[in-house]
């Protein structure tokens, strides 16, 4: 009896060797947490992440206290949180940015951004990002769109447009997201993060630092879009707020 037990488990862990099960760690998100910074915690590509976590329907955004599988990691790690020595900044590799074109502060005439309510933290108070694109803003933040309300704001402007960071940071994903089409995120100080959907085409990649104005696409449709236009989010730790209150004419 005492053979066939051990014969059994052997044909079982030989199975599950032949099957490929993979081994690794739950990862419990924490506030502010992003895949591109648990990606490079691990040392595990997000593609590799997303694969075995089904459940990310965008990769851009996490919740606390989520769990993510870790595939082939070995122990549980803190991340970081977001700094300019981790970031991959121009600076340190010794090279400039990339240029393409006009990286002047974009802004968008006639529209007057409102102050920033008085229960505000100082550092959201001082913050103002540069306007993304300019053009007209045709939906606004928090705006029904079937049952899901709107997480930003649409810029209506020109399939090719210029598209500029609204403040300096790290690009933690550049890709396609169901419904967003081309899309590029960019991590700041203090737990903020812009998103830019719809683009036509994206010049930057996941890892590069980025400066305020700098240009890092163009305006397009892709993705669920009736036409070009940008949408753009601001995230504080990982909540979108209404960019209006972030962003100041001019820049």
């Amino acid at each position: 009896m005492r053979f066939l037990k051990i014969a059994i488990l052997a044909l079982f862990a030989s199975c599950l060797c032949q099957c490929g099960t993979p081994y690794g760690v739950w990862h419990k998100v924490k506030r502010g947490e992003t895949l591109y910074r648990i990606s490079q915690t691990y040392g595990v590509p997000m593609e590799k992440i997303m694969k075995h976590n089904p459940q990310i329907k965008d990769p851009t955004l996490l919740i606390a206290g989520d769990k993510l599988f870790i595939p082939g990691a070995s122990e549980v790690k803190e991340v970081p949180p977001p700094g300019r020595q981790t970031a991959g900044s121009h600076e340190q590799r010794g090279s400039k940015p990339k240029s393409h074109g006009d990286a002047k502060a974009q802004s968008i005439p006639g529209e007057k951004p409102p102050r920033q309510p008085s229960e505000d933290s100082g550092a959201e108070k001082s913050l103002r990002f540069l306007w993304p694109a300019r053009g007209q803003i045709t939906s606004r933040f928090g705006e029904r769109r079937g049952n899901r309300a709107h997480k930003g704001i649409d810029i209506a402007a020109p399939e090719g447009a210029p598209i500029v960071a609204a403040e300096s940071g790290q690009v933690i994903f550049s890709g396609k997201i169901s419904g967003y089409g081309k899309v590029i995120v960019i991590e700041h100080a203090s737990g903020f993060v812009t998103v830019y959907a719809h683009n036509r085409k994206n010049y930057v990649k996941a890892g590069e630092w980025v400066e305020r104005g700098q240009r890092i696409g163009e305006v397009g449709k892709t993705g669920r879009a009736s036409g070009p236009h940008l949408h753009f989010e601001i995230r504080v730790n990982n909540t979108p707020v209404d960019p209006l209150k972030y962003l100041a004419k001019g820049g």
